[in-house]
């Protein structure tokens, strides 16, 4: 009996042990404190850079990257490790027969490496609306030096012109194709007119009027203010044509070249006080009218072809007997439009167009209304009720929309679902400067003011967070003299 007992242990361990391969396969493991088998989960983890020390609820379990197998369903302090590098540390959850994955920590240096990228001197920097250019302006006596950079510090243009106490340089910006660049002008608004030394300014002018020289300009034409104006310039390092543009010559053209809609690489589509549609070309600076659209009608956005066959659209709104708005576009090759969906749209004060061109976010006097899947089937209009937050920008692949509130609050909300994802409020003696979304989307950089200190000097430092606000780590802190 004990001789058959001793043979079948070996089978019997054998069998036991399958089962617990096939259970721990399956993400089943037994508990000895609990005395019975439970389902466990799995971390999957990846970081950058990469070779960094996992500490799991205070037990080091490998260098990222890693799996972890057969954890118990729990909440565990997880803690990232790397000499050089600022410590990583969150709280996550693993859920039974589930890969947690984690692939988005980013540990940032103890010491950031500062790199000057543009050192030529400067007074003023633009940046133009696709983030992908800055324009450094210095002003001397006699003249105002312009550089257009890219990212890299590259001087693509560097251009003179006279300068001009009547205007300043508002925004600039580049063409698809980088042939040109469109600088606009504003005026300088004259509030009170500069009376000469010896004459009281009076309820009205005519002494001053009688005491005017015949030949000098009337009172009228002294004080009125000057027309915008926008500079056409050739991006060529041979050769910078520069082609100025004022309203007598180009009524029609100069609202849309502060905000341009792009027709082609060297084309705009710009409209006139009768809703009177034109392409305007740069190359010889002359309109063709294509069609009229609906009184009233808000240009949007234009969508340029990406294939032969097709031709460029525009997006707008037409307006409602109700006073709303609806989606609209245009064929600019044929003027045929088509409606876009069925949503409406209350009296936009402003808009912001998604980097993807499928959304788009309207400022309307209710709140704000988010308009998604532009041109499908899926379309739909949601409102936002953020009455004390600013929008501060959309994340790089337009999944989420940066909210402000008083440079006190961040906000980050998920398009897709219109849930918010994270908050983070300062301190009340500091001021968010700026902010924007990391290229990965999940972190934010911003930039924060403390208050002066007794010297009245203030501290600008810089800090990049997660989505929910977790991990705000400083990057530097007046290591440099910051623009914003």
């Amino acid at each position: 009996m004990l001789k058959r007992i001793l043979a079948i242990i070996p089978y019997i361990l054998f069998a036991f042990s399958a089962v617990l391969l096939i259970l721990s396969a399956k993400g089943w493991q037994y508990d000895f404190e609990e005395g019975a088998i439970v389902k466990t989960g799995i971390l999957d983890l990846y970081t950058t850079p990469r070779g960094a020390e996992v500490t799991l609820d205070d037990e080091i379990i490998g260098s990222t990257p890693t799996r972890a197998t057969g954890l118990k369903p729990a909440d565990y302090q997880l803690i990232i490790n790397k000499p050089g590098y600022q410590t990583w540390e969150k709280t996550i959850t693993i859920r039974p027969e589930l890969v947690t994955k984690i692939d988005y920590p980013i540990l940032f240096p103890e010491q950031p490496q500062i790199t000057n990228i543009y050192t030529n001197p400067f007074d003023e920097l633009l940046i133009d609306q696709s983030k992908s250019y800055l324009l450094a302006i210095e002003y001397q006596p006699n003249l105002v030096s312009l550089d257009l950079v890219n990212p890299k510090g590259n001087v693509l243009l560097n251009l003179e012109i006279e300068p001009n106490p009547n205007y300043t340089i508002d925004s600039f910006q580049i063409s698809p194709n980088t042939k040109y660049m469109i600088l606009n002008l504003s005026p300088v608004i004259t509030t009170e007119p500069s009376w000469p030394e010896d004459i009281e300014p009076t309820a009205t002018n005519t002494e001053f009027e009688q005491n005017l020289d015949p030949d000098q300009p009337s009172t009228s034409e002294e004080f009125q203010n000057p027309i915008p104006l926008a500079l056409v310039i050739e991006i060529d390092p041979r050769q910078n044509n520069l082609v100025w543009l004022t309203e007598s010559e180009y009524p029609y053209a100069l609202d849309y070249l502060q905000n341009p809609l792009w027709h082609s690489a060297d084309s705009l589509l710009v409209f006139d006080d009768e809703d009177q549609l034109f392409i305007f070309n740069l190359t010889d600076l002359l309109a063709d009218q294509k069609a009229t659209l609906a009184v009233e009608s808000i240009p949007i956005q234009t969508i340029l072809p990406s294939g032969f066959f097709q031709k460029t659209q525009l997006i707008y709104l037409k307006p409602t007997l109700d006073d709303n708005y609806e989606i609209w576009s245009l064929n600019t090759a044929d003027g045929s439009e088509k409606k876009l969906g069925q949503s409406e749209i209350a009296d936009p004060s402003n808009y912001w167009i998604s980097p993807d061109k499928q959304s788009i976010l309207f400022a309307t006097d209710s709140g704000y209304q988010l308009l998604t899947h532009l041109d499908s089937s899926k379309q739909s209009i949601q409102q936002l009720d953020l009455p004390e937050y600013d929008f501060a920008g959309w994340s790089n692949k337009s999944d989420y929309l940066l909210f402000l509130n008083n440079q006190q609050s961040i906000m980050i909300i998920d398009q897709n679902n219109q849930k918010t994802v994270g908050t983070l409020q300062i301190p009340s003696d500091q001021t968010i400067l700026s902010t924007c979304f990391h290229p990965d989307d999940h972190h934010l950089f911003m930039m924060i003011a403390s208050q002066k200190d007794p010297d009245g000097i203030v501290n600008h430092s810089i800090f990049v967070t997660e989505q929910d606000g977790s991990n705000l780590t400083l990057l530097a802190t007046n290591a440099v003299s910051y623009t914003h």
